[in-house]
Formats: structure tokens, sequence, C-alpha cells
């Protein structure tokens, strides 16, 4: 089933959140793997399997692979900022918000 785990459907309502507040005009949004995974509370290696089965099942599209560094103060690259393009049809309506960026309180109202 399509978006069965429970990973994929929190990558996808992460990544329609992120499109939503910080989409480009050509409907790109920039961010690195690791600080996504960060917020959702997850790890970085289920974000990147997730996103091949979101990019697969066509609901977004990876656009620049690579894209500006990220540093901490050692110099040490710690990730790369990567462009995403979601590839479903959007609108913006609907019953659910997000409240103080809480991904996880919007997730259990969505799916419980």
């Amino acid at each position: 089933m399509r978006f069965s785990k429970r990973t994929s459907r929190l990558c996808a309502l992460g990544l329609l959140l992120l499109w939503k507040a910080q989409a480009d005009e050509e409907g790109v949004v920039s961010f690195s793997q690791r600080d996504f995974a960060n917020w959702l509370g997850i790890r970085q290696t289920q974000v990147s399997t997730t996103f091949d089965e979101l990019e697969l099942f066509d609901f977004m599209k990876r656009i620049k692979a690579g894209g500006e560094q990220s540093f901490v103060w050692s110099g040490r690259i710690v990730g790369k900022r990567m462009g995403y393009r979601i590839q479903i049809k959007t609108e913006n309506s609907g019953n659910y918000i997000i409240v103080n960026n809480d991904i996880r309180a919007l997730y259990h109202s969505v799916f419980d």
C-alpha cells in the first residue's frame, strides 16, 4: 500500500509543510536531510530511504543533487542542502494546521 509506513507518511507530511512554507517561485524547497530528520525525530538513514520511496511513487522529485554546504565551527561539512519539488496536486485548504511547529501533534491528529 502506498505510504503505508509511519515514516513514509511523516516524511510526506513534513515535505508538504516545508513546501507550503518555503517553496520558491519554481515550487522547489531546499533543506538538508539531517535537519529534516532532526525535526521529525527519526534517523537520517530512514529519511533517505523514505525519500527514495516517495520519489519512486512520484510524490516528490530531487531537483539539486548538490547544494549549499552546512559547516560546524571546526570547518567539518555536516550536510548539504538539496532541492525537492512536490509532484502531486496540492491545494491550500483543509481542516488541519500545524501549531508551534509540532509536526508530531499534527501527524497524530491526521492519522490517528
